[in-house]
């Protein structure tokens, strides 16, 4: 692997993971032209890796949650996860520069609603309203003639 000298341009950035990886890698194959990672400097490998594995930390936790559906594992989930995705969307909501109006109102929405929905549903699972019990349904009794 070609090591990455830090003290390259943005654009000298962008060139030098385009020789590596190829000018359709990762988050551009799904939305060609869409270059979200790389508008804020040269593109960071061990960044973007980082930042996939805690994604991936953060997804077990909140599948766990979701598997045992336990009050308090679900507020700290969506504690947790909340920890992350406010600033997250803070951080881009100061960032607007770098994109098109269109480009900043899907991302700030996207971003928006992944703050509210978790937000919602920890309101709903302190204020113990999405724990309600359902009962199993009764097996059908058989009649006989």
């Amino acid at each position: 692997m070609e090591p990455f000298d830090p003290g390259f341009t943005a654009q000298e950035g962008r060139s030098w993971h385009e020789r590596r990886a190829g000018p359709e890698d990762g988050a551009s194959r799904l939305a060609p032209g869409w270059d979200w990672i790389s508008t804020l400097g040269p593109y960071n490998e061990h960044l973007v890796r980082d930042y996939g594995a805690m994604n991936l930390a953060l997804g077990v936790l909140l599948v766990s949650a979701a598997i045992s559906p336990e009050r308090r594992l679900s507020q700290v989930a969506l504690l947790t996860y909340l920890a992350f995705a406010l600033p997250h969307f803070v951080f881009h909501a100061a960032q607007t520069h770098h994109f098109t109006l269109f480009h900043n109102a899907l991302q700030l929405g996207s971003l928006g609603l992944l703050v509210l929905l978790p937000g919602a549903l920890l309101v709903l699972a302190t204020l113990s309203v999405a724990h309600i019990r359902v009962r199993p349904a009764e097996s059908p009794s058989i009649k006989e003639e």
